[in-house]
């Protein structure tokens, strides 16, 4: 029987996200969020496809949290905007 992680891991998506340059601005390190249903579904989904994918965070961590899909995500971003 095929699980529902390895059944989310099979889908990919692409999104442009608009970035500026920082300027003078607070860096924040911490976030809280309450999300509504259609976010916290998306956010499990993409937590589902990471760890079925055996993601890993730069400093090699696994993605065991919600927090750690979110921390993916934004190194991916941040991968790409060093590179420019």
């Amino acid at each position: 029987m095929e699980s529902k992680q390895a059944t989310a891991a099979a889908e990919t998506v692409c999104v442009e996200v608009p970035l500026a340059e920082l300027g003078d601005c607070h860096l924040t390190r911490h976030c809280e969020a309450r999300l509504d249903h259609r976010q916290a579904v998306a956010l499990q989904r993409l937590h589902n496809g990471l760890d079925a994918a055996g993601a890993r965070l730069a400093g090699g961590k696994r993605i065991y949290s919600r927090p750690d899909a979110v921390r993916w995500l934004l190194e991916r971003i941040a991968d790409k905007t060093e590179r420019e």
